[in-house]
């Protein structure tokens, strides 16, 4: 039986020894953000922000309306290349809510990607559709003629292309279920962009009002920074 203490209590000892040995247990390091790091990362975002406001004011519109499938998968490419590059700038010290700011333009343009990806889809459809069906009038002409006229921008063109697909046929027909169908994601698109267009917009209201606050020292006007 005292050999059986001795032995419990030199485990003990030795548990004891290894615990002073070790030390007291590290603090978690203090992250701190600063509002030079923050106006310099934005400044980054606000490239990416001003190419897709181009992109969204003329580019896009213009492929949309041009039927443009090859260039508008294109463009999708070229947007994917701009999400890239939003993912990869710097965040060392750069204030949370800023990152968030980003993510957030990235959901925008995850939805003009969409667009441009669908509508290529789309175009494609109507195309093989005009092929395949017979006794059908091709569609593809009409849709040409009816979205020739130049729209605004992304969301306009959209609309412009749903309206326009229903006035060149009948989708409900049988053959014509499958652009129906591509129709909805169309219009689906339009009300992804409009909405993290919102979610954006809100939240860079609360951003400038609280980066003001936190950094006063740091100048936040202009809309290369935050729009």
């Amino acid at each position: 039986m005292k050999a059986l203490r001795f032995a419990l209590v030199a485990v003990a000892l030795a548990a004891a020894a290894g615990c002073s040995r070790s030390g007291p247990a590290e603090k978690p390091k203090t992250v701190t953000y600063d509002g030079a790091s923050t106006r310099g990362y934005l400044l980054l975002v606000g490239q990416v922000r001003s190419q897709i406001n181009s992109d969204n004011r003329q580019r896009i519109p213009a492929l949309i309306c041009g039927l443009d499938t090859v260039m508008l998968g294109n463009q999708a490419a070229r947007i994917s290349k701009l999400e890239q590059s939003l993912a990869g700038f710097p965040t060392d010290n750069v204030d949370p809510d800023a990152v968030q700011f980003a993510q957030n333009v990235g959901k925008i343009l995850e939805a003009y990607q969409s667009a441009c990806l669908d509508s290529a889809e789309l175009f494609r459809e109507v195309a093989h559709q005009d092929e395949v069906l017979e006794g059908q009038k091709p569609r593809i002409a009409d849709l040409k003629n009816l979205m020739r006229a130049p729209q605004g921008d992304t969301v306009t063109a959209l609309e412009a292309l749903a309206a326009a697909m229903g006035k060149v046929g009948d989708t409900k027909k049988p053959g014509f279920m499958s652009s129906a169908a591509m129709v909805q994601k169309i219009l689906d698109d339009k009300d992804k962009l409009l909405s993290a267009r919102e979610v954006h917009h809100l939240f860079v209201l609360k951003v400038k009002t609280d980066f003001a606050q936190r950094y006063p020292t740091t100048n936040w006007v202009g809309k290369e920074i935050l729009p």
